[in-house]
C-alpha cells in the first residue's frame, strides 16, 4: 500500500528505471538497470516492469516498499502489459510463436500470480491496446472479436464463458462507460459509401441499442465518457482531408448522450482540426481546443454540449485537468513555442504562465498542485529532461538526462490527497516574478537543477527591439480571457438577438416601428443642404455610424460599412424620386462650398463624440489605454464645439 501523501515519480532512461520519493529529491529511492517498460497500477499500489535480463517476464513491485513481490513468465518476449482499473488483473502480450507460444495473450490474477486465461493474438489492429477493457470498478469486462463484442463478469474473467454478446458487422472499436452509466459504446467506421455509426448498448440488454448516431468523415474514433457515464464525446478522424486544409486528414467532434436524448456535431472538419478535448474529472463539463492556429479554447456543458465560456484564441493544443477538476493547464507544445498557462476553473481566472519549450509529455501530480513536463526521445534527441512546476508556474525542480524515454507520477489511492483552493499569496508572488521576467520553464541543466539561461541569437548590429515589439504584439493578441457565451433561444426568429429581456412580441413590434419610420422618412421630402446649415454639417445617420465603427475595426469591416452606406443612399434616393417631384440637386463641388471651415470642424468633433458614446457603452475593463484616453477627452471636445458654435 502506497504511503499516504507521498509524491513519487519515476524516470526511464537508456540506463534503467529510477524512482524518486519527491520532486525535490536529487537521488533515486530505488533503481533498476536494463528496464525496457514500466507501468503503474491506477491506484499506485503496484509497479510492473520488464527487464532485458528476463525478456519473457513481468516483474511486479510493491508500490510502497519498492520490493519485488512476484515474477510472471509468459514464455516468450513480452511486448506490452497493463493493469486492470483496480489492479486485480494484469494483462500481457508476448511474441507470437506458432510452435512454442501460440496463446501469447495472458490475463494474470495479481494476488495469486497465476494465469486466468490465454488466447492467441497475432496483432492488435486499429482498436489498439488493450484488447480487453474493464469498467472503472471492474463490474464488467469486454473484448472485441470479428463482428462482435463479448461481455464478461469483470470479477471472474473467463473468456470462454461470456455473459452476453453484441453482434455488429464491421465493428472496429468499443469503450465501456463507468458503472453509473451501465452502458458500452460501439463504433463502425465509414465504409464503401456507407456512413459511420456509433451505438450505445445497456449492459442489462445487449440485444438492441439504446441509441445510435450516423455520420460521415469517420474512419477512426476515440470515445471519451464523462465521469458518470451519462454522455460521451466521439473524436473521429479521416486519413484524407477533403477540403485540402490539412495534410494530416480531417477531424470531427460529436457529442452524444447515453440515453439518446441529445446529440450534435460540436466541431466540423471545415472549422479546422480538434487539437485536444478533455472532460472534467468531477463535473459534467468539458474543454475543447480546436481550429486553425491560433486555436480557440472553450468550455461546454455536458447536458447538451452548449458552449458556456470562451477563452479566446491562443497558440495552444494541450488540455490537462488536475485530479480534482479545480485547476487546468493549457499548453502549446509540439511545433508550438511551449506557452503554458494555469487556470483556476472555479474562479475562471488565470493563475500563472511560463515557457515550457519542446515539451513532449506533461501531467498533473496526484496532489493536484504540482505539474511535470518532460522532453523525451525519440521525439527529441537533445535537451532531454524534466521540469516540475507548482500551480502558480514557479519552478520546483529540474533535471537533465542524456536520453529520457518518459517520466511519470506514481498514482495515489483515493483519499490520499485533498482538494485545496489556491493560495492568494502564491499567486501575488508569481505575478510579481512574471513582471520581473524571472519565470522560465525552458533550458538545460544538470541533475542538481543548476541551469544556465540560453541567450537569443541576434545578428551583428541588431538590438532585438523589433523582435521584442513583434513578440509583445503577438502575445497581447493571444492572451486568454474567460468570457460567458450567450445561448440563443431556439424559439427566436432567424436573425433575432440573444437578449433574454426581449420577447418575441417586443422584437416584432420593434421591427414594425422601424419599418414605419423608414416609410415616413422616405415619404417626406426635405432639403439636405438646409438641414446641414442648421446642424453645422450633415447629421450622422446609421450608415455614418457604421462607417465610423468599421474604420475603427479594420479594412474588411470598412468595406462592408461602405457597401451598406451606398445601399442605404441608393434606397433613400429611390424612395424620394417615387414620392416627391424632382428637384435640382447640387453637385459635389457646390456641397463642399456650402460647408465652412467651422462647420467641417464641428462635424469632425461630433463624430468623435459618437465614438466616445460607443466606448462608454462597453465594459471599462475591456478598454485599451488609447480608448480610455479618448473617453477622457469628452469634456474638452464639448468645450471646443461650444466655442465654435457660441
Amino acid at each position: 500500500m502506497a504511503a499516504e501523501g507521498r509524491m513519487r515519480y519515476h524516470t526511464l532512461t537508456k540506463d534503467g528505471l529510477s524512482v524518486f520519493d519527491s520532486p525535490s529529491a536529487n537521488e533515486p529511492a530505488k533503481r533498476w538497470d536494463g528496464v525496457g517498460t514500466a507501468v503503474w497500477s491506477k491506484d499506485g499500489t503496484k509497479l510492473a516492469i520488464s527487464t532485458k535480463a528476463h525478456p519473457s517476464c513481468v516483474e511486479l513491485i510493491d508500490g510502497d516498499t519498492l520490493a519485488t513481490s512476484q515474477i510472471l513468465d509468459g514464455g516468450s518476449p513480452v511486448r506490452q502489459f497493463s493493469f486492470s482499473p483496480l489492479a486485480t488483473y494484469l494483462i500481457s502480450l508476448h511474441k507470437y510463436d506458432a510452435d512454442q507460444n501460440k496463446d501469447n495473450f495472458i490475463i494474470w490474477d495479481v494476488a495469486k500470480g497465476e494465469a486466468v486465461c490465454r488466447f492467441p493474438l497475432k496483432s492488435l489492429g486499429k482498436a489498439g491496446w488493450p484488447p480487453v477493457k474493464w469498467t472503472p470498478k471492474e463490474k464488467y469486462a469486454a473484448r472485441m472479436v470479428s463482428n462482435e463484442v463479448q461481455v464478461f463478469d469483470g470479477q471472474n474473467v473467463s473468456l470462454s464463458d461470456a455473459i452476453g454478446k453484441i453482434y455488429l458487422t464491421n465493428v472496429a472499436y468499443f469503450e465501456p462507460a463507468p458503472e453509473e452509466g451501465n452502458a458500452i459504446a460501439l463504433f463502425v467506421p465509414e465504409m464503401k459509401g456507407a456512413p459511420a455509426s456509433a451505438r450505445v448498448y445497456s449492459f442489462n440488454d445487449l440485444q438492441a441499442p439504446v441509441c445510435s448516431k450516423s455520420f460521415f468523415q469517420a474512419q477512426e474514433v476515440k470515445i471519451k465518457w464523462n465521469f458518470n457515464g451519462s454522455a460521451m464525446l466521439l473524436l473521429t478522424q479521416t486519413d484524407v482531408d477533403a477540403t485540402g486544409q490539412s495534410y494530416y486528414g480531417s477531424t470531427n467532434l460529436h457529442f452524444m448522450r447515453s440515453d439518446g436524448s441529445s446529440d450534435c456535431l460540436l466541431v466540423g472538419g471545415d472549422k479546422g482540426p480538434v487539437h485536444d478535448v478533455a472532460w472534467s474529472p468531477t463535473a459534467n463539463e468539458f474543454l475543447i481546443c480546436s481550429g486553425l492556429m491560433p486555436a480557440e479554447l472553450s468550455l461546454h456543458d455536458g447536458k447538451k454540449g452548449d458552449k458556456k465560456l470562451s477563452f479566446g484564441k491562443s497558440r495552444k493544443n494541450t488540455i490537462r485537468w488536475n485530479p480534482f477538476g479545480r485547476l487546468v493547464a493549457f499548453g502549446g507544445f509540439g511545433n508550438l513555442a511551449g506557452d503554458l498557462e494555469f487556470w483556476d476553473m472555479n474562479k475562471k481566472k488565470a493563475i500563472g504562465s511560463c515557457k515550457a519549450a519542446c515539451t513532449v509529455e506533461c501531467d498533473w501530480a496526484p496532489d493536484g498542485r504540482h505539474f511535470i513536463t518532460s522532453i523525451t526521445t525519440p521525439r527529441l534527441r537533445v535537451d532531454n529532461g524534466i521540469t516540475v512546476y507548482y500551480y502558480d508556474a514557479s519552478v520546483v525542480s529540474k533535471a537533465a538526462y542524456n536520453e529520457l524515454y518518459f517520466a511519470e507520477w506514481q498514482p495515489a489511492q483515493p483519499g490520499a490527497f485533498k482538494d485545496r483552493p489556491v493560495t492568494p499569496a502564491r499567486i501575488r508572488a508569481a505575478a510579481a516574478s512574471a513582471e520581473d521576467g524571472s519565470l522560465s520553464g525552458s533550458g538545460g541543466g544538470d541533475k542538481n537543477g543548476t541551469f544556465k539561461p540560453a541567450g537569443a541569437y541576434r545578428p551583428p548590429g541588431s538590438t532585438g527591439a523589433l523582435a521584442a515589439l513583434m513578440r509583445a504584439e503577438r502575445e497581447a493578441d493571444q492572451q486568454l480571457s474567460a468570457k460567458p457565451v450567450s445561448v440563443r433561444d431556439p424559439n427566436l426568429p432567424p436573425g433575432a438577438g440573444t437578449d433574454p429581456a426581449k420577447s418575441k412580441a417586443a422584437l416584432k413590434n420593434a421591427k414594425r416601428k422601424k419599418a414605419r419610420e423608414a416609410k415616413k422618412a422616405a415619404a417626406e421630402p426635405h432639403d439636405d443642404a438646409e438641414d446641414d446649415e442648421k446642424e453645422g454639417g450633415p447629421s450622422p445617420g446609421p450608415a455614418d455610424d457604421l462607417q465610423d465603427g468599421a474604420r475603427a475595426n479594420g479594412g474588411v469591416a470598412a468595406s462592408f460599412a461602405s457597401a451598406s452606406a451606398t445601399s442605404a443612399s441608393a434606397a433613400a434616393e429611390g424612395a424620394s424620386s417615387s414620392s416627391a417631384p424632382q428637384q435640382p440637386q447640387p453637385d459635389e463641388g457646390e456641397k463642399k462650398e456650402q460647408l465652412s471651415e467651422a462647420d467641417k470642424k464641428v462635424r469632425g468633433l461630433r463624430k468623435k463624440l459618437r465614438e466616445i458614446e460607443r466606448l462608454k457603452e462597453m465594459s471599462a475593463d475591456s478598454l485599451s489605454e488609447a480608448q480610455r484616453s479618448k473617453v477622457a477627452c469628452e469634456a474638452d471636445i464639448l468645450e471646443q464645439i461650444k466655442a465654435i458654435e457660441g
